[in-house]
């Protein structure tokens, strides 16, 4: 786990700088949302292929409901993960999976295997189609909306753009666990049960 000033070492305010904040030291940002601005981060470094850990904790108020969660987010944090390797990327929120993305390039679907990417966070309206097709509008008299980042972990490959080549080598691909993680039949009921049992959205 990162330490010292995490936030502003690893990651730049890309939108909406005077609603971002950070606090305990750099250890903890906060992102905020008005009817003036919406604001968001991304990390400053690229990965190809990667496991990525934060903890949020989403302030009270209404909020666009896609995933569905079996605890009030709004209480405590929690951590939300995504792990992206050659074979699969995986969404877990506390250590359990909810969605699971095979590689099915063998089937002619598409897999990101060969672009690399930033990590982004954003807090932004998008009451216009994500609220049940854009039917349900923000309430902005309980604005402001605050979601509270902190414990970033990454585990994973940097791009680096002037070799166009990655700091992973043959033997990582080969023997690193991050890069050849998949789930078992044992994760995909516990994906199978978080869906089934989730009740609030985030």
């Amino acid at each position: 786990m990162f330490r010292n000033d995490t936030f502003h070492r690893h990651f730049i305010v890309s939108w909406g700088e005077g609603h971002t904040r950070l606090l305990e030291e750099g250890e903890q940002l906060a992102l905020t949302l008005d009817k003036e601005s919406a604001s968001d981060f991304e990390s400053k470094k690229v990965y190809l292929f990667a496991r990525i850990d934060m903890q949020i904790k989403l302030d009270k108020g209404e909020r666009e409901q896609q995933f569905f969660l079996w605890f009030d987010p709004t209480q405590d944090y929690h951590t939300y993960s995504i792990l992206w390797n050659p074979k699969c990327i995986i969404f877990y929120v506390d250590g359990v999976p909810i969605r699971e993305y095979k590689n099915a390039e063998h089937l002619g679907v598409p897999f990101p295997k060969d672009q690399p990417m930033r990590i982004y966070s954003s807090l932004w309206n998008a009451d216009d189609w994500a609220t049940q097709g854009g039917r349900v509008k923000t309430d902005w008299t309980a604005a402001p909306f605050t979601a509270s980042y902190r414990n970033y972990t990454a585990d994973g490959c940097i791009w680096f753009f002037n070799k166009r080549t990655t700091s992973c080598t043959a033997r990582d691909f080969a023997t690193k666990e991050v890069l050849n993680m998949e789930l078992d039949e044992r994760g995909k009921e516990g994906e199978d049960e978080a869906t089934a049992e989730g009740i609030y959205g985030l």
